[in-house]
């Protein structure tokens, strides 16, 4: 008996001593000015050592010249080991750059950081590592790039990878895009974008281990920082897709639109849908137009910024280009106003009906001979383009580089015939880069014929759907509508939002049309027009009601405006009367028996009456 229980003893410690408790719980990254207080924060056991353990870092290996050029996603950029080295007793290792002074700091264990920022990196601690060591400058931009995703997708598929073992692993993202992260694909966490920007500054809470985006300054009145020691609360970032705010409920005036808007949180990437009626009826769908809706196929090749180029091959030859290859633009983009690459859409015109292979060399700032240019997330036209002729070979017919992940290019078929697509691919070169990124993008792997007058679409892959800003349709009525927003597997429902529409009834009669070139206001043959002598009133779509002041002339009409609670006047430069009064008047006054809820008007032409509420 007593051998027994030493025995069972003896395999309790052997047990304790193989659990490791180690795991990332700060990382700053980026700061103003100088980033000589960057670092890293591992906690663990006090005492436990750190012997076989690697510190990595995820990037897209900016190789610069004469190096070799950028390698792609997914490549290490920092590695380093931690051998001799050991959590000390505080229970919190530092890891800090050369010049590191920030106050209160227990460990000083300095390494040349060579952090990249405000793009997507990957942070990890590993055992069993095997990859080159890559600690200075010159490595990281050298040849030394190992990657871990051959596709430059977000999908981890090398096999072995370059280490035994992913101890932790947190992963920043981009607001684009452009760069994939690879926390929640290692069993760590991806960590989403600092509103337009990646995150700085990353840490654990206290209050339940989960990350946390923190300040960007390391030294201001509003820093978390707490290098060497135990982390605030902080904002927790959500596990779980929740609703911060709900669509509003609203009153407009009728043939009228309005936005609805609602802000959501939460891991994956979030769709949102949009429906009309009481919330959980999907009978009735009104979404925007949405990227994923029309792609046929995603690929990294959407993985563009303004300032790259985009480009059309077949069978080697270059046969249409956005942008071009070779120069990095200045401003980041080519074209001006909304006709440029840089988050904006382009559709190219129907007069176009075949490719431009030197892209657009000579049209470095004015785009408008071949495109019509579209504010940023227009995506109307995607699916589907026109041309006035036949087309001579198959071109790029729309580019979208919208907001965060909202890309896609177009081909467009209209040659008259079907097209084999074995023979076409499209590439990315970025950065003005004169070599193309590998891999590029067969045609054929998406299908393998293209028909007459057939569009392909390619999307990012991050590309979402409706987004949290819904623009409603003209309405005449008081309609509902709610958001379902979706992240992979899960799913929350908005609350129901009543857009009340005013002005149905005798408004709809009263109201009139549009004057051409003054879409306030409202023209009719028998209202819009004024009698000094029964008190006239007109009315205006933004301010309401108007009342006409006796000195009003041929020349000049003085209004009393209820909407801004002061006079105003308009004169024959402003508005042409024969417009708004129109031609053949038809009179209209009010009634001595107004009360303070009703307006009561006799048309003079036909003798008729009518009323409307006195707050229209």
């Amino acid at each position: 008996m007593k051998k027994l229980l030493t025995t069972f003893f003896s395999l309790i410690f052997t047990a304790t001593c193989a659990f490791s408790t180690l795991q990332l719980n700060e990382i700053h990254i980026d700061m103003p000015g100088s980033d000589d207080n960057e670092y890293f924060e591992i906690t663990g056991d006090p005492g436990e050592s750190l012997d076989g353990v690697w510190y990595v870092v995820l990037g897209d290996h900016s190789g610069q010249d004469p190096n070799p050029p950028t390698k792609g996603s997914g490549t290490i950029e920092f590695a380093t080991s931690l051998d001799g080295l050991a959590i000390p007793d505080t229970g919190f290792f530092l890891g800090t750059e050369f010049g590191f002074n920030l106050a209160a700091t227990p460990t000083a264990q300095f390494f040349d950081l060579i952090f990249e920022n405000n793009d997507s990196t990957t942070h990890l601690i590993v055992r069993g590592y095997t990859g080159p060591r890559v600690e200075v400058q010159a490595e990281q931009e050298g040849d030394l790039g190992v990657t871990i995703d051959l596709d430059n997708d977000g999908v981890v598929d090398v096999d072995p990878l370059p280490w035994a073992e992913v101890i932790d692993a947190v992963a920043v993202t981009e607001p684009d895009g452009d760069e994939p992260p690879y926390g929640l694909a290692l069993g760590g966490t991806d960590v989403p974008p600092n509103g337009t920007f990646t995150a700085a500054h990353v840490y654990r809470s206290n209050v339940n281990n989960s990350w946390v985006i923190g300040s960007f300054d390391v030294t201001g009145e509003f820093s978390d920082d707490t290098p060497g020691s135990e982390n605030p609360a902080g904002n927790i970032i959500p596990t779980e897709l929740i609703i911060n705010d709900q669509p509003q409920n609203g009153t407009i005036n009728s043939g009228e639109s309005t936005q609805l808007s609602v802000n959501a949180e939460g891991p994956g990437t979030l769709v949102y849908e949009w429906f009309q009626g009481q919330s959980g009826d999907t009978s009735t769908p009104v979404a925007d137009p949405s990227i994923q809706d029309q792609a046929d196929a995603t690929s990294t090749i959407t993985f563009f910024n303004g300032n790259d180029a985009v480009a059309l091959r077949k069978s080697g030859v270059l046969i249409d280009v956005i942008g071009v290859i070779g120069v990095d633009p200045a401003g980041g983009l080519w074209g001006s106003g909304d006709a440029t690459t840089g988050e904006n859409t382009l559709v190219r015109k129907s007069s176009v009906t075949q490719g431009d292979a030197d892209g657009f060399v000579g049209n470095e700032t004015d785009l408008t001979g071949e495109w019509t240019g579209f504010p940023q997330d227009t995506f109307d036209d995607l699916g589907k383009h026109t041309a006035d002729a036949p087309a001579t070979d198959l071109f790029i017919s729309e580019y979208i580089e919208g907001s965060a992940s909202n890309k896609a290019v177009e081909i467009y078929n209209g040659t008259g015939a079907d097209v084999d697509l074995s023979q076409y691919v499209v590439e990315l070169y970025s950065n003005g880069g004169a070599e193309a990124n590998d891999p590029p993008l067969t045609l054929s792997t998406v299908q393998a014929m293209l028909g007459d007058g057939e569009v392909l679409v390619i999307a990012n892959a991050q590309a979402v759907g409706p987004n949290e800003d819904f623009t409603t349709p003209v309405l005449t009525e008081t309609t509902s509508f709610w958001v379902r927003i979706s992240s992979g597997d899960d799913s929350v429902d908005g609350d129901t939002a009543t857009v009340t529409v005013e002005g149905g009834g005798a408004l709809d009669v009263f109201g009139g049309t549009p004057i051409d070139g003054f879409p306030d206001w409202r023209e009719s043959t028998w209202y819009l027009n004024y009698n000094i002598e029964f008190f006239p009133w007109i009315f205006h779509d933004e301010h309401g009601w108007q009342f006409v002041f006796d000195g009003s002339t041929t020349d000049v009409i003085f209004l009393f405006d209820l909407g801004l609670d002061n006079w105003i006047f308009l004169n024959e430069s402003t508005y042409r009367w024969e417009f708004l009064f129109g031609a053949e008047p038809g009179w209209i006054f009010t009634f001595d028996d107004n009360t303070p809820d009703r307006r009561f008007f006799q048309r003079l032409d036909d003798g008729s009456l009518f009323s409307v509420p006195a707050d229209l």
